[in-house]
């Protein structure tokens, strides 16, 4: 049965739509995917911060005790769970910073527009939109979940309002939580080849080496020796950042994260062509500033087209990395779609390694009965 419906997500606005397998909320205020469920009921991979969140359009009200007040504070304020990150993935320069523009973008900061929202017998259809007043770039979402699957596909598109070409980043920033990650290490996978460890030693409890190359899945290690990446959290406490780049032969990226205490699995896949990257981001019980306060313990699994979430200036400075592109270009005027895909998958027994997808019959990525 497809439903779709008005709600409050941890008293924020929000719409729901689901059908007989799983169910999706989507917050109004940053656009946020709050949660992906099964329809029945049970846990939600996606991370819901320990503190309070509010709609972007309050924080200028909102404690800055609890969110501190810095440029990173003010998304920390409103971020749940799937974060679109327009037109930047990582920190703003000076300028842009005092133009009003924050961490991560524009994207996660705006009021969405539900624009459209329609059920029938074969699928249930959500349409989500906002403008970016200060980077002027208009983005679409296209949300479709179809009968008996248990997979939603998105189609997002952005529509550049200025007429020169912008070297930009775009990340769709999907961060797991502490309720899916624990009480067992989850189960990670995805078709990276090479990676990249942070180029900077600036986070707190910190394991991986410094700018370090390496082949996936093993990361190299400050102190020697190497860790598996595949399975987090792996220490009792760290914050550890890396990127991947997916493979180039493949037209897809993907990830899996399976988790055997819930007999579950959460898996993403999208064009490789538009996000050549998968950036990881761990933080686990490590920042004791607020509002993380040492008590968070969530993994990002961002694909992306920035290499990096540092800059606009040194992706594109950089400009390739292991022979890929470091950022993406939008041009005069231009109109740009892309696609990706999620679903939750249940699961009997209990995998020794999280299951590796491969091209189906009809072109579609797979693993035992799931298709995506």
């Amino acid at each position: 049965m497809h439903s779709i419906d008005t709600c409050l997500f941890e008293g924020r606005p929000a719409v729901r739509f689901a059908n007989d397998r799983i169910a999706v909320t989507v917050l109004t205020g940053g656009g946020h995917i709050a949660s992906i469920e099964p329809a029945a009921g049970g846990v939600n991979p996606l991370w819901v911060p320990g503190w309070p969140t509010v709609d972007p359009s309050l924080h200028a009200v909102a404690d800055p005790a609890i969110y501190g007040e810095d440029m990173e504070g003010r998304l920390l304020s409103s971020i749940v769970g799937h974060n679109l990150c327009l037109d930047v993935f990582g920190a703003q320069s000076e300028g842009e910073t005092r133009s009003g523009l924050t961490f991560h973008g524009e994207a996660g900061m705006v009021t969405w527009d539900a624009v459209e929202g329609k059920s029938d017998d074969t699928s249930v259809t959500l349409v989500m939109a906002a403008r970016l007043p200060r980077t002027a770039i208009d983005v679409t979402r296209r949300f479709t979940l179809s009968r008996g699957e248990a997979v939603v596909r998105v189609e997002e598109t952005m529509v550049n309002r200025v007429g020169f070409e912008r070297a930009m980043g775009r990340s769709q920033h999907a961060t797991i939580g502490a309720a899916f990650l624990e009480p067992s290490p989850a189960l990670f996978a995805c078709n990276a080849d090479r990676g990249q460890t942070w180029p900077t030693r600036d986070e707190t409890d910190s394991f991986f080496a410094l700018d370090a190359a390496f082949d996936y899945p093993m990361v190299p290690l400050e102190g020697g020796g190497e860790t598996d990446w595949r399975r987090y959290p792996r220490d009792p406490k760290n914050a550890d950042l890396c990127t991947l780049r997916i493979r180039p032969e493949d037209d897809r990226g993907w990830f899996v994260c399976a988790q055997n205490d819930h007999r579950s699995a959460l898996v993403y896949a999208w064009e490789r062509a538009a996000f050549p990257w998968l950036m990881t981001w761990e933080e686990n019980r490590a920042r004791a500033v607020p509002p993380w306060n040492g008590k968070e313990l969530t993994r990002g699994m961002e694909f992306t087209s920035y290499a990096f979430a540092t800059s606009r200036r040194s992706n594109v400075e950089m400009g390739r990395l292991h022979d890929t592109p470091t950022f993406e270009w939008l041009d005069a005027y231009e109109t740009s779609t892309t696609t990706f895909s999620f679903g939750l998958f249940e699961y009997d027994g209990d995998f020794d390694e999280a299951p590796v997808l491969e091209k189906t019959a009809d072109g579609r990525l797979g693993a035992h009965d799931w298709v995506i």
